[in-house]
């Protein structure tokens, strides 16, 4: 449990070294900003699920009066295909620095952002159990799937022959007698069973 916190939740289990660097700092800038860790599990295994699913809460989302840019910038840092560079981080550490990261919202906007993030945060871990469900299962689901096919088939084809009309609906015993005969002859599977 040491490893799981202190050492996972700071590197991404899929990313180069100067990608890892920036969801290093991704991570810190989230956990200094919100308060809260962006990631974090019971197991390893669970960790790094998450890592590479999960959706984060956006930090202007956490805290209303985070700047749009840099809210931004750390939710990209935890994307594979997010783009930020450690260039990206310094020009928007420095400008923090002469800026700040706080803008000015007003109450209505603060209660909106609010609402959004317990919006967001039910669907994104609805969603992200569902994708795990659904890798961890998916073998079992295709086997499963394909013998419901199979089934359906065969019963299908049974209920089909069973229902369908008999050929000798309507004939006389002598013409049922010619066809039965002429069926036997000719190989005739359909006019030998009816």
């Amino acid at each position: 449990t040491e490893r799981i916190e202190s050492y996972d939740p700071f590197n991404h289990p899929d990313m180069s070294e100067e990608q890892n660097a920036c969801f290093l700092l991704g991570v810190l800038a989230y956990q200094v900003l919100t308060g809260s860790r962006p990631y974090s599990a019971k197991t390893t295994e669970e960790l790094h699920e998450r890592i590479r699913d999960a959706k984060v809460l956006p930090a202007h989302l956490a805290v209303p009066e985070l700047k749009l840019e840099l809210s931004e910038l750390i939710s990209r840092s935890f994307r594979t295909d997010g783009g930020v560079t450690l260039e990206d981080w310094e020009k928007e550490l420095t400008a923090c620095r002469e800026d700040g990261y706080r803008r000015e919202i007003s109450e209505d906007q603060r209660t909106q952002l609010k609402e959004a993030a317990e919006r967001f945060s039910k669907s994104s871990e609805v969603g992200f159990r569902r994708q795990v469900f659904f890798r961890r299962n998916w073998k079992t689901m295709l086997v499963v799937a394909g013998v419901v096919v199979i089934v359906g088939a065969v019963g299908g084809s049974i209920l089909k022959n069973a229902l369908k009309p008999r050929i000798t609906v309507g004939m006389t015993p002598l013409q049922w007698v010619n066809l039965y005969v002429t069926g036997m002859n000719s190989f005739i599977s359909q006019a030998m069973q009816d």
